[in-house]
């Protein structure tokens, strides 16, 4: 119907409103571990890159690769360091993050109907874990706080790895003050229509 036409340009503006927000989560979360990885490579293999990134990218998961990073700072630097404690701070705040990404990329989300108006919304009604922990939340504000705190940390690493993580003893950045996520309420969600199915 014309209708039911005339509401398509809504749909596609929200969906691509929400792909983007959810593209600079992954985004950001790409970029920190690329940084992680430029750490890494500097201090296992600074003369040989190749060697290094081989060694990083033979990780198959983004927990096992900070893992392994954790290990070698605290044997290249010296555990007790200071730029040795600044990354494993570093690497401490990632785990949290860590699901706030997850939960932006790997939830379900649907389109509803609110007040007149289009709206994304966590698939949360069909009992999905991550949707759930992103239900009655304003999706935009909460987005973009992931993509800020991620951005935030991976600022900070990079900024750690360009003070020289060798130099005795290296100028180091300050601890950023990370932003708790928005957990802004929505208007109260409705369950969208199955149209059938």
């Amino acid at each position: 119907s014309g209708k039911a036409l005339g509401i398509l340009p809504a749909i596609e503006r929200e969906f691509d409103t929400h792909a983007l927000a959810i593209g600079r989560v992954a985004m950001a979360w790409s970029g920190l571990h690329e940084t992680l990885g430029e750490i890494f490579v500097d201090l296992v293999s600074p003369g040989n890159e190749a060697v290094g990134w081989d060694a990083w990218q033979a990780i198959r998961n983004d927990r096992g690769a900070r893992d392994m990073l954790r290990a070698v700072v605290k044997s290249a630097i010296g555990a007790e360091k200071p730029a040795a404690v600044e990354i494993v701070w570093g690497l401490d705040q990632i785990l949290p993050l860590e699901d706030m990404r997850n939960d932006a990329v790997h939830a379900p989300y649907a389109m509803i109907f609110d007040a007149g108006r289009v709206k994304m919304i966590p698939k949360h009604y069909t009992g999905n874990t991550r949707a759930r922990k992103l239900k009655d939340r304003d999706l935009a504000s909460e987005l973009a706080s992931y993509a800020e705190r991620i951005s935030l940390i991976s600022a900070f690493m990079r900024d750690l790895h360009l003070a020289g993580l060798r130099k005795p003893p290296p100028t180091l950045p300050p601890r950023p003050k990370l932003l708790r996520p928005a957990h802004s309420k929505n208007h109260t969600e409705q369950r969208p229509r199955n149209n059938g199915r």
